[in-house]
This record gives C-alpha cells, sequence and structure tokens, in this order.
C-alpha cells in the first residue's frame, strides 16, 4: 500500500487537502477555507481541468474517495452532485468501487503574467472616478483610456471585494484589470483565446467607426474587471478568480489572506441586460488557468508575492530579475518586458 504522504510545504502553496492517484502518485491540491468555497460538486469539476482519464472512465466511471488514517480508501466515494463543502484531508481518484484506474496530470502548460508597473497619477480636484493619467496624454493609449473608463462607468466599485474609493478620492486604489492579460497576447491565442468570445458593442467604436477595444477586443470592458490593487495583484497571478458556473462568485485555491470568502461578482459586471457585462468564456479561461497554477501538481513556481506588495506599495515598482523564477522561460520573459497590462 502506497504512503500517501503530502510534499513538503517548502515544495507547495500551503495546503490541506490533497489527491493522489490510487497508486500512491501526487495529483494535487488546494487549501480549504474557513468558510470553505469549493464544494464536492465543484472538486469533481476541478480534477476533470488537470487530470487526464481514460475514454472508459468518462463520464461517471472514477470518482473521488476519502484516505483514511490507515492509508486505506474509504469504500464510499464523496457524492459527486452534492453542494456540501469540500473538506480538508486526504483524496485518491478511483473507480467507483475504490479500484485503481489509469489517470495521468495534464501537460497543458500553465501561464505567467508579470503586472507592468504604472506611474503615480497626479491628484484631481473633481471627479474620483477618471482615470489615473488625463486622456490630454499624448502618451496614453486611448483604447487602454476606453478600457478604463468603460469599467469604471460599469463597475465604480471593485467587482471581487466591493471595496470603494474614499469620497473626493481620485481613483488610486481601484484597477482596469484584464482577463485575458494584454501582455500575453500572442499565449493567450495560442491558448485557446477566441476574440468571437466578446460579444460586438456600439460602444467599443469611436465616432469614425474605428474600434476602441484592439487588438483582438482584449480591450473590451468584457473582458475586464475593477480590481482594488491587492485583488489586482492576485488576479494577475491567478491566486483569486471567479468560477461562473457557480453564482460567479469568487473563489482561491490557496489561503484566502485578504478575505475574498466566496463572494459573488459586483451585480453591473454580471447584468445579462448589459452588452457590457463580463465574459463568461473569458472567466472560464481565468477560471482554469487558476487550477493549473495553484491545484496542479506541486503547483507553479511564480514570482515573491511579498516581494510583489512590499514593492507596489511602498515604491511602486517591481524588481523582475527578484520576481521570476528559473521555470520561467526567455520567451514568456520577452512578453513581460514588452509587453503591456
Amino acid at each position: 500500500m502506497a504512503s500517501f504522504d503530502p510534499p513538503p510545504e517548502t515544495q507547495i502553496l500551503h495546503r490541506n487537502a490533497h489527491i493522489f492517484a490510487g497508486n500512491g502518485d501526487y495529483l494535487g491540491g488546494l487549501s480549504v477555507n474557513d468558510p470553505p468555497q469549493v464544494s464536492n460538486a465543484a472538486l469533481y469539476r476541478i480534477c476533470t481541468h488537470f487530470i487526464n482519464l481514460p475514454p472508459s472512465a468518462q463520464p461517471n466511471k472514477w470518482s473521488i474517495h476519502r484516505i483514511t488514517a490507515s492509508n486505506e480508501f474509504d469504500p464510499a466515494p464523496i457524492p459527486r452532485a452534492s453542494s456540501s463543502p469540500f473538506q480538508q484531508g486526504r483524496y485518491a481518484i478511483l473507480s467507483p468501487s475504490a479500484q485503481l484506474i489509469p489517470l495521468s496530470i495534464s501537460t497543458e502548460p500553465a501561464l505567467h503574467r508579470l503586472q507592468t508597473p504604472e506611474p503615480p497619477a497626479p491628484r484631481g480636484p473633481d471627479d474620483p472616478y477618471i482615470p489615473d493619467v488625463r486622456p490630454s496624454d499624448p502618451e496614453y493609449p486611448r483604447n487602454k483610456l476606453h478600457f478604463e473608463e468603460r469599467l469604471i462607468a460599469r463597475d465604480r466599485v471593485c467587482a471581487i471585494t466591493g471595496e470603494r474609493e474614499l469620497p473626493g478620492e481620485r481613483l488610486f486604489q481601484l484597477k482596469a484589470t484584464h482577463i485575458f492579460p494584454l501582455s500575453m497576447r500572442e499565449s493567450c491565442v495560442r491558448n485557446g483565446y477566441d476574440a468571437s468570445w466578446i460579444r460586438e458593442d456600439p460602444d467599443d467604436y469611436d465616432a469614425e467607426g474605428k474600434s476602441l477595444a484592439e487588438p483582438d477586443k482584449l480591450f473590451s470592458p468584457q473582458n475586464g474587471l475593477l480590481l482594488d490593487v491587492a485583488a489586482k495583484l492576485d488576479w494577475d497571478v491567478f491566486r483569486v478568480t471567479v468560477d461562473p458556473e457557480n453564482g460567479y462568485r469568487s473563489v482561491t485555491f490557496c489561503r484566502d489572506k485578504r478575505d475574498y470568502g466566496g463572494k459573488p461578482l459586483n451585480p453591473t459586471a454580471m447584468d445579462e441586460t448589459r452588452l457590457d457585462r463580463v465574459s463568461d468564456e473569458c472567466l472560464r479561461w481565468h477560471f482554469h488557468q487558476s487550477i493549473l497554477t495553484v491545484v496542479r501538481g506541486l503547483s507553479e513556481l511564480m514570482w515573491d508575492q511579498d516581494v510583489m506588495y512590499e514593492n507596489a506599495y511602498e515604491t511602486g515598482e517591481y524588481d523582475e530579475d527578484d520576481l521570476i523564477k528559473e521555470r520561467e522561460s526567455m520567451k514568456q520573459r520577452l512578453e513581460w518586458e514588452f509587453g503591456v497590462d
């Protein structure tokens, strides 16, 4: 019998729930938060994002079983359709009768993303919701300005936390954030992004009929959320995401240090009557990337989040040489350095 020992925490993000193959191979895991943000039913769906199962195991020929303290399999699987919260512990993916089945971890590359530092903006005496850089700035791309203005008008608050700006303050703490990162445009297109996920919106065109959402409609508000600074940092490295299959609630698969707590998106961001509502397909893509980055295997190496927060709040700058780890490819680094997000 395999030992089913979780990897040491020095190798993974903090986890208190671990998923194994029946032979003891480690498949992945997550942190069960308080209150829990993942149901048993959601866990089954999450596993399909990163575990390859043979055709004979589809769709209901596999199940998730708790591993007991004596390293035996609970004969009864956790219910597939249960809305009960997923609990801490060790689990194995087996047949419904608790027999071993062949499976493997997916090899789909996880995307990595580095935030582009923004220069501090001068304070303004008027509208607290005007963008950080004035339209008269000749170096500020008009499509990015369009993106910011549309998200500010739609969301007005952090779409995940509900945090607002203080009255009389400019928009310092809320940032227009891409779901598909502009800086990884080529990688996004190669990895499944489809511009048809963005609906046509007359407000995405100027008076001459020129699109303000290009390239590839990535500057459409349907590909964005207004987020506070901390949520944006976590969003950009896939530590917080939104599950459109679960009431558009936020979810984090690692420790919820910032109390996202499974809150639903701001209603204006998912209002079905609005053409500028967030794209479900874009959210599904981000949700998938979060699973690949945080849940699968030992999780992906990423830049030091503490360094990011320290630099972001104290200096407004990031030291990219400190943030980028060995496992990142040179191509990705070049995309970061020459991209914009």
